[in-house]
Order: structure tokens, then C-alpha cells, then sequence
């Protein structure tokens, strides 16, 4: 197994680079490139869970998990740029920002429709049907 100090190295001498900058900034890459990989790949699992009892919520950094019994009501609001992403909302007065339900400009009901099932889970008692 190569070691994290002599990947460096490697990677420049595959590539022919021979001074120390290109050295560096060729490791920068590699880390930089495996940064947004193990990112990219977070973002695609996210997504909002219901199941009896507990809902889990995967975002790119995180993944909460909370008690139906804990969440008031799910809503979808515009974020930035974004035309609509959903927040469960706590009884507390905490929110909880979903990004695996979004709306996109083409189809803002797809994710409206995805919210007001959630609610409609939720006011059900947060029993599977």
C-alpha cells in the first residue's frame, strides 16, 4: 500500500513533472479531485425517509434522524436561487433543511406533491398505510 506522504512522488513521475511546484500541485489535484468525487457522490444519496416512527434526513454533510412525533410540518420555501427546497419544520421552532426535495423550474409540483405527502404521514400519526 503506498502511503499518503509518497503518493506525491508517484503521481509526478508517472506524469514526468520533476520540480517540487508541479510536485505539489499535482497532489493538490488528486485531493481536490477526490474532494468533490466523495462530494458529488453524497449529494446523489440525498433524500428524505419516512418511515413508522422516524424520519431521516440525508443531506451532502450530514444525516439527521428525528421522531415523528418531533415534526410539526414539512414546507417548501425558495432558498436563493433555488425556486423551492423542503424544511421539516420541529415542534420546537428548529428547522431542518431537506435537499434530497427540491423543485426545479420545469416541475415545481413534483416536489410540492412529495411535501404535502409527508404532511399528510405526518397528520396519519406517522403509521406506514
Amino acid at each position: 500500500m503506498v502511503s499518503l506522504i509518497a503518493l506525491p512522488t508517484l503521481i509526478s513521475a508517472a506524469l514526468g513533472a520533476t520540480s517540487t511546484a508541479a510536485t505539489v500541485f499535482l497532489f493538490c489535484c488528486v485531493i481536490a479531485y477526490t474532494a468533490f468525487t466523495a462530494f458529488a457522490v453524497r449529494c446523489a444519496a440525498c433524500g428524505v425517509m419516512v418511515r413508522r416512527g422516524r424520519v431521516v434526513i440525508r443531506n451532502p454533510l450530514s444525516t439527521t434522524t428525528v421522531s415523528t412525533s418531533d415534526v410539526a410540518r414539512a414546507e417548501l420555501r425558495p432558498v436563493a436561487f433555488y425556486p423551492g427546497i423542503a424544511f421539516l419544520v420541529l415542534r420546537d421552532g428548529r428547522e431542518l433543511r431537506a435537499w434530497g426535495i427540491q423543485a426545479s423550474q420545469a416541475s415545481p409540483r413534483a416536489a410540492q406533491e412529495l411535501v404535502d405527502s409527508i404532511n399528510r404521514f405526518l397528520l396519519d400519526g406517522g403509521l406506514d398505510p
